[in-house]
């Protein structure tokens, strides 16, 4: 018989994702193809594995060895296989072991892979370990108890190193990306900004740093302008002032017609060419600025989109 607790559980879960799952589905059209559907060339820049080949089924294995300490996944290891052992103590890990098949199976079939997803791996894992360790030292015998307190020594092995590669850890971010934001004066400019390409989110951190009152909008270049032969009036609909393009999204066609039609524009102006790094990746901008004129109320911007 089901108990009222796992009923109120799950109508509690449903009320939750209700929301999220709705707004997925009526705008993250680009989310449920790099997801359950087929469509990652809506990720810029994705290079992973195919969903049906075997490093599509294997990148996540690989990556935990890469970034888990050895002692602590042998340590997990004994743990399954000591849950195993007793029917009762297989009862009380099943949450965990659920947790650890079901992220393997659901973002392996994913087509989006990323090293970064491997961490919502790792608490099952550790919990597990974590078990072994205590389960031996509850069963008070002399031979157990050593081996609960051998491998808690062994554990500091893993701490003592992960504090040490955190201490010694720089991370980087993006240099001179702040300094386009600020050449261009965002609190005083009279229109909204565009851009073409893959670093638009840290780009939107800066505008949004030196703009506080949400004055100017940065929209996606590649959904704002859906062909080359309206540059003008989509600038003037979406009051668009700046334009700014990567090197590398000028690859696509689509791209390149609209900067060649920016080009030969009389209200086009060629503002400049910049220069910035992430994580340490040096990266081309190419600045246009709009001279023409602007609607005097924007058009609605959508929010659907097809990229990520």
């Amino acid at each position: 018989m089901i108990c009222a607790p796992l009923i109120v559980s799950v109508l509690v879960l449903f009320l939750i994702v209700a929301p999220l799952a709705a707004m997925t589905l009526e705008f993250g059209s680009a989310n449920i193809a790099q997801s359950i559907g087929s469509g990652t060339s809506a990720i810029f820049g994705y290079s992973g594995p195919e969903r049906w080949s075997i490093d599509g089924w294997t990148c996540y294995p690989k990556s935990l060895v890469s970034n888990v300490h050895p002692l602590l996944l042998l340590t997990s290891f004994l743990g399954i296989l000591f849950m195993f052992s007793s029917r009762q103590r297989a009862k009380k890990s099943a949450l965990w072991i659920g947790w650890i098949v079901s992220f393997y199976l659901l973002f392996s079939y994913f087509d989006n892979k990323a090293t970064r997803f491997t961490v919502l791996w790792v608490p099952p894992i550790v919990v597990m370990g974590v078990k072994f360790v205590s389960n031996c030292w509850e069963r008070k015998k002399l031979a157990w108890r050593t081996v609960s307190v051998t491998m808690m020594v062994l554990l500091l092995i893993p701490v003592a190193n992960g504090l040490n590669q955190a201490s010694q850890f720089e991370p980087q971010g993006y240099v001179g990306l702040e300094t386009i934001v600020e050449r261009m004066t965002v609190q005083t400019t009279d229109g909204n900004i565009v851009y073409f390409g893959g670093h638009r989110k840290p780009f939107i951190y800066f505008v949004r740093k030196h703009d506080p009152a949400r004055r100017v909008y940065v929209l996606q270049g590649e959904d704002i302008f859906e062909n080359s032969e309206a540059v003008e009036e989509i600038c003037s609909s979406y009051r668009i002032r700046r334009v700014y393009v990567q090197s590398a999204a000028i690859d696509g066609s689509k791209s390149k017609a609209i900067l060649a039609a920016m080009s030969a524009s009389s209200e086009f102006d060629l503002n400049g060419r910049h220069t910035f790094y992430a994580r340490g990746k040096a990266i081309d901008l190419i600045e246009y600025g709009y001279t023409g004129p602007l609607n005097d109320a924007m058009e609605d911007i959508p929010l659907k989109s097809n990229l990520l």
